[in-house]
């Protein structure tokens, strides 16, 4: 998830009243959290990086509502001279644009917050795509994209003295966590002007380029891996300058080459009544243009403009999807399916069924949580077992889970300021060599609790389902749980699941401070055992 804040005020200011008293009922239509009180918090789903900023939120807000309507875009061409001599090192490509407006002032920290954000998402955390964010005021043309030694000085953004790279590699907080994406071998690729280094991607920017609330004309340079993702970044940060009214001037033609045409790519649809069939109801093709309409696509002539900077869209389902989001999904009628035959319920879900409602008796809460997670969830169970999405669009939802109890631990982090003692289950599928299964877990979160209280309730589980004895075997490796406080849960000798109490370092990485016991069943193998 990606969450955006700042105090009331200051996004009262940035906004205006008008757009800002609108913020909680667009939540409904995005589905957004929103939180409100001196400060404004807001959880995003990861698909809409076009959201991740309270300027780019206002515009989406100001035309989805009509206070805003702005289909020209403030672009021209022009020629940005830089060179790039990286054409075969881990970030070959380079993209730049420059936008020029009133001094930045007030939105700051919102234009940093934004592009950290899109080069943490949609760059994956600066792995594939980053942007950096210079004064073009301070720069003196033409620029390079070249090798550099780590024995060259430079003078980070955030300090007042040049330190040589390899020093900043090993002290400085971005060094430490970015050196790896910068360098190839014992060099790195460094941005320079007439005058040196102004950046080195995806690491640092300099201090003598640094920009502050003065700054009023930028230069925008994005470094990838790949072509997609420089692209996706650049058309985000671009939106982002547009939307506050700034002339944006690049030399690759992209807002007015054949995929766009002046900040619309244009949708070809053969039978718009597919929309209407899709969602289930009959609408006419006015609200259907309408519904696009408020959603910042485009309208002429009949025909679908989608706008430039929703990188989330790729085809037909995506629309679909925003004009239910815009006409409201309370509004959809509901209809009754009609089946020419009956079915039957499977057994293995009557299984599930009976043994939700023995949870549910225990006095657990049912939750339901993605089968794609991320590898902080996944380092936690069988790495071998791990499958990476290709191409996710978040590294939130970027593998296949091997265990549910991670997402539990993320459940109860969510939650650290409820009441105790939380008890929660969940019955779901899982990645098991190379095959999806079904497992149950169960955890608690109490300040009482320990291994002993969660062992009760596996006895009082198994009990209600089957007369066989079973046995804890200590020897269980699973790494998240303390040594000595869990095992293998094994039943007629046969291995189902395990139990522990989860070792403290994992709490703390999961910001959780009360202790967490948790069981987890593989239910195939459950099944088995009692048949």
């Amino acid at each position: 998830m990606v969450v955006i804040r700042a105090s009331t005020e200051y996004v009262r200011n940035i906004l205006g009243s008008e757009v800002f008293d609108k913020i909680e009922a667009f939540s409904k239509v995005m589905g957004y959290e929103y939180e409100a009180g001196d400060e404004i918090k807001i959880e995003f789903n990861p698909d809409r990086p076009d959201l991740f900023s309270f300027v780019t939120l206002g515009d989406a807000i100001g035309k989805f509502y009509g206070i805003k309507r702005n289909d020209v875009y403030n672009y021209t061409e022009g020629n940005i001279a830089i060179s790039n001599e990286n054409n075969k090192a881990g970030r070959p490509f380079i993209y730049a644009f420059i936008a020029k407006g009133k001094q930045i002032g007030k939105f700051l920290s919102d234009l940093i917050d934004f592009h950290e954000s899109i080069s943490e998402n949609v760059g994956r955390n600066r792995i594939k795509a980053a942007v950096g964010l210079h004064d073009y005021d301070k720069l003196h043309f033409p620029l390079k994209y070249g090798k550099n030694d780590l024995n060259v000085k430079f003078c980070p953004y955030d300090e007042d003295k040049e330190r040589s790279l390899e020093e900043i590699a090993v002290t400085h907080e971005k060094g430490k966590l970015f050196i790896d994406l910068a360098k190839t071998g014992n060099q790195v690729y460094v941005l320079e002007d007439v005058n040196g280094i102004i950046s080195v991607p995806p690491m640092l920017n300099s201090r003598r380029t640094r920009i502050n609330n003065e700054t009023k004309n930028f230069l925008i340079d994005i470094t990838a891996t790949n072509k997609e993702s420089g692209r996706k970044l650049m058309l985000l940060s671009m939106y982002y300058f547009i939307s506050l009214g700034y002339e944006v001037i690049e030399n690759t033609g992209i807002l007015n080459s054949a995929p766009f045409s002046q900040g619309f790519e244009p949708f070809r649809l053969e039978n718009i009544t597919k929309i209407a069939k899709s969602i289930g109801n009959e609408l006419e093709n006015k609200d259907i243009y309408e519904y696009l309409k408020r959603m910042g696509y485009r309208i002429k002539n009949d025909s679908i403009g989608i706008p430039f900077y929703r990188v989330d869209v790729m085809g037909f389902v995506d629309l679909v999807e925003d004009i239910s989001k815009a006409r409201g999904y309370d509004n959809i009628t509901e209809k009754e399916i009609q089946l020419k035959s009956f079915g039957y319920a499977n057994e293995r879900n009557k299984f599930s069924n009976i043994l939700s409602e023995i949870m549910i008796g225990m006095g657990f809460q049912e939750i339901m949580s993605f089968f794609v997670t991320n590898s902080k969830n996944v380092g936690l169970g069988d790495q071998k077992q791990a499958i990476n999405i290709l191409n996710p669009k978040s590294q939130d939802f970027s593998k296949l889970r091997n265990n549910i109890f991670p997402e539990m631990l993320e459940f109860f982090q969510r939650n650290v300021r409820r009441s105790y003692p939380q008890r929660i289950f969940e019955i779901g599928r899982v990645l098991a060599e190379d095959t999806e299964v079904e497992h149950l877990s169960f955890a608690i979160a109490d300040s009482k609790n320990g291994y002993s209280y969660i062992k009760g309730y596996l006895e009082t589980f198994l009990k209600s389902i089957t007369s066989k004895d079973y046995f804890i075997e200590s020897s269980n490796s699973n790494r998240a749980i303390i040594k000595g406080r869990g095992g293998m849960i094994l039943l007629d000798e046969i291995p189902v699941g395990y139990i522990g109490e989860i070792h403290p370092e994992t709490l703390t990485n999961y910001e959780l401070v009360n202790p967490v016991t948790v069981v987890e069943i593989d239910l195939y193998k459950l099944y088995s055992a009692i048949r």
